[in-house]
């Protein structure tokens, strides 16, 4: 599955987060800090990072993103 990462800002802290969408169906699939959004850029084709176990996640599941991008900045 291919995953692309979109750079996102809150609107009341201006502060940066990263989106993980997925290509396919262009549903946001988590929301990350910068240094998650780094390692998900440099890992190899077909490969996990430690902690990646797709989209339903336990700390996101059926959570909508804005509320998951909102605890990243706290």
């Amino acid at each position: 599955m291919l995953k692309h990462i979109v750079y996102a800002e809150c609107r009341v802290h201006r502060k940066p987060f990263y989106l993980v969408v997925d290509s396919e169906t262009g549903m946001v699939e988590d929301a990350v800090g910068y240094q998650r959004a780094f390692e998900l850029l440099n890992q190899p084709a077909g490969r996990r990072v430690d902690g990646d176990s797709g989209p339903a996640r336990s700390r996101g599941e059926g959570r909508p993103a804005r509320s998951r991008a909102g605890r990243l900045h706290r």
